[in-house]
């Protein structure tokens, strides 16, 4: 067995920032849960507490009510904080879950749009651009209630139309539009008691209004947004696209220059509008993803956790000195970027090579099956990892930065039970490990701990078995890289 660093935590009086004893645990995922909160390190390991508070990089929680002692555990060493139990999470395969999660990054365009429908209704916005647009994200009215855990604090509610708004990246919230003159636009975020936040236009990514069938009508006619702005309007219950530049809104109209000429065009038959996309470089340094009870996303960095509040600094450009409170009861859950841990399907592969046995391609999905449902093997149900099916190469820059790449491998269940392949990971070219002949009726995936240290490129590759291409579904389940400790 291969010596691994341990993480520190170290537990002290609730005034004081000094640590006191120290307590030492394995390097894998430690949890924290007891009055609702969870918290998992790298650990695969679960204790009790509750967050009391934010200091110098390290979460303070309590581990009994009757103690008032914390336990300080670094922030680069946790993956993820479950608080409480919650009535609503975003589903499977949603940008929430996804998050191949990025900042708070380039959202679509947001214009004030005047739902279409004035019914509370539910639909799917896309996670990536109009021809792809799958993911189930809940859209509310004004004057829908949002479902909250018994005694969470309920979200305001303002009397301006709401829209789901969507970054770039996987975030998303619900929010009713301000101003938007020029290069800025004004939301007052409605499931956070309408705080306040100024975005640059050219972060936005796309909004949507709460009709589902003219929201499917707009991915129906699937185009996308390239050199300029894609507004779909409704007309006489249809859908048609227009594309321009979104300048903003006045009054009841949304601006738009179209073929070199300034147009208006009414915004309750404003169905959704997508924004010609920004190159935006991928964030390095840590960072956090929190999930409000309303299925909302939102990244940023934790100033502060003071009486039960957190205070959120969004990661977004231009808004540098902005700030959220969000209340704990209103989170469900807060998950931690380029800590120590970093999944790999977070990371885009600098090259994928698929080669179907056929004519039939399946392309590889990242925290959801070939078809769009959970990840699944011999041995359970898997939140994250990638799913490919035969043949199927993707590599990765890791540019020397890790120490360990943990994985298990297996077939999608009940799908792949029939399903043979040859598996290898290859480190800068070089065979790191292999299984010639994985097997879909295997009683259990196959465990892999491997040493990364100094390696530059990291490559999986499911090849054809003995079965050829047949139930070809394989799945690298939980698959990280893990930083050397400090």
């Amino acid at each position: 067995m291969v010596a691994l660093p341990k993480s520190r935590v170290s537990i002290a009086s609730p005034g004081r920032c000094c640590f006191h004893s120290v307590v030492v645990i394995a390097f894998g995922f430690f949890c924290v849960s007891a009055r609702g909160e969870t918290v998992r390190t790298i650990d695969d390991k679960s204790t009790s507490g509750a967050i009391k508070g934010f200091e110098r990089g390290e979460l303070l929680l309590q581990l009994k009510p009757s103690d008032p002692a914390v336990v300080r555990i670094p922030l680069a060493e946790i993956v993820e904080i479950t608080l409480k139990a919650t009535a609503a999470k975003p589903q499977a395969g949603t940008a929430a879950s996804n998050a191949a999660v990025s900042p708070l990054g380039a959202l679509g365009n947001i214009f004030g749009l005047t739902p279409v429908s004035t019914a509370p209704s539910t639909y799917s916005a896309p996670a990536q651009a109009v021809a792809a647009v799958s993911t189930p994200v809940n859209i509310v009215t004004s004057t829908t209630p949002v479902p909250t855990r018994p005694g969470a604090k309920a979200a305001h509610h303002s009397i301006a139309p709401v829209w789901q708004i969507e970054f770039a990246g996987g975030d998303h919230v619900r929010a009713s539009l301000g101003d938007w003159t020029g290069d800025r636009v004004h939301l007052s975020l409605d499931s956070l008691d309408g705080a306040a936040l100024d975005v640059p236009v050219d972060r936005l990514y796309a909004i949507w209004s709460s009709s589902d069938a003219l929201v499917k009508k707009a991915k129906d006619l699937n185009q996308k947004a390239a050199a300029e702005d894609v507004v779909f309007v409704e007309k006489d219950h249809e859908v048609k696209s227009v594309a321009g530049v979104a300048a903003g809104i006045d009054g009841n109209y949304l601006k738009l220059k179209f073929e070199g000429e300034d147009r208006r065009i009414k915004l309750d038959h404003v169905v959704a509008i997508f924004f010609a996309q920004r190159e935006i470089a991928p964030e390095k340094s840590m960072f956090e993803v929190f999930t409000l009870v309303d299925g909302g996303v939102l990244s940023g960095r934790i100033e502060s956790i003071e009486h039960g509040v957190l205070r959120l600094k969004p990661l977004l450009p231009g808004a540098e000195s902005a700030h959220l409170d969000i209340p704990l009861d209103q989170l469900a859950t807060i998950d931690v970027k380029n800590g120590r841990l970093t999944w790999l399907g977070d990371l885009q592969p600098t090259a994928v090579s698929q080669i179907p046995y056929f004519d039939r391609l399946m392309p590889y999905r990242v925290n959801q099956s070939l078809t769009g449902g959970g990840l699944a093997l011999s041995d359970g149900p898997v939140s994250k990892g990638i799913a490919v099916h035969s043949k199927c190469v993707l590599t990765y820059g890791i540019d020397g930065a890790f120490e360990r790449f943990r994985v298990k491998v297996g077939f999608q269940q009940p799908e792949g039970k029939a399903g043979r392949a040859a598996v290898r990971i290859l480190g800068d070219g070089k065979v790191l490990w292999e299984e010639t002949d994985l097997r879909g009726d295997a009683s259990k995936p196959v465990a892999v701990d491997l040493s990364v240290a100094k390696i530059q490129s990291l490559t999986l590759e499911a090849d054809y078995g003995a079965n050829f291409d047949v139930a070809g579904r394989i799945v690298w389940g939980d698959a990280r890289l893990v930083k050397a400790s400090k």
